[in-house]
């Protein structure tokens, strides 16, 4: 039986799927979602491209390159964004699951050597109580895109500082080389907790 084939790209790593998605497809909806007030938010893959390449820039300048990041949080834009910035070249991403308790949490971070948190906003009760017992995690990033109260750094500032240094001439995280050889997920979510 004859087979129909279709031509496909190569896709070497995560920025050259990001940088074609942007390319084929750029003002499409590339993720939408809705907010506590069942608002409707759309995003562009031109947009994702901007976010993951601002929020990577910004992550290396503060000097978190070859770092271990552990992100517990909902399915959202921010979480997408947060993954692709750090598996882009920067570091070490350490998916944990949101439904732990802040003791399994905090055993699970220790273990996977993470230096920073990325946590959405429906953890920052847990998160608060956490501080103290990781001392050797910092910073700690909220990544939620709505209605976020934290004295904590948020996604969102990381965003527009990093995409002023672009604007400023820093292309580094842009021409960042990625060996895809060396794995940028430490272990799958199931691995580091997940119920699922």
């Amino acid at each position: 039986m004859h087979k129909n084939y279709y031509a496909s790209e190569y896709i070497k790593d995560l920025r050259d799927l990001l940088e074609r998605g942007e390319r084929n497809y750029g003002l499409g909806v590339a993720y939408k979602e809705m907010d506590k007030q069942r608002k409707i938010h759309d995003y562009a893959f031109v947009e994702l491209k901007s976010d993951v390449d601002a929020l990577g820039t910004r992550l290396l300048s503060m000097g978190f390159k070859g770092k271990h990041f552990a992100i517990v949080g909902e399915s959202t834009y921010s979480y997408v964004v947060s993954y692709l910035a750090v598996t882009c070249g920067v570091g070490v991403i350490v998916p944990l699951d949101r439904e732990l308790s802040i003791e399994e949490l905090h055993k699970l971070i220790c273990k996977s050597d993470a230096e920073v948190l990325l946590f959405s906003n429906s953890l920052q009760e847990d998160v608060t109580r956490m501080k103290g017992q990781c001392p050797e995690l910092h910073p700690f990033i909220n990544i939620s895109s709505y209605e976020v109260d934290t004295e904590d750094l948020t996604l969102e500032e990381l965003i527009k500082e990093g995409r002023g240094e672009i604007n400023g001439g820093n292309h580094r995280f842009r021409e960042l080389p990625i060996d895809r050889h060396d794995l940028p997920t430490s272990l799958h979510a199931h691995s580091w907790g997940s119920r699922n």
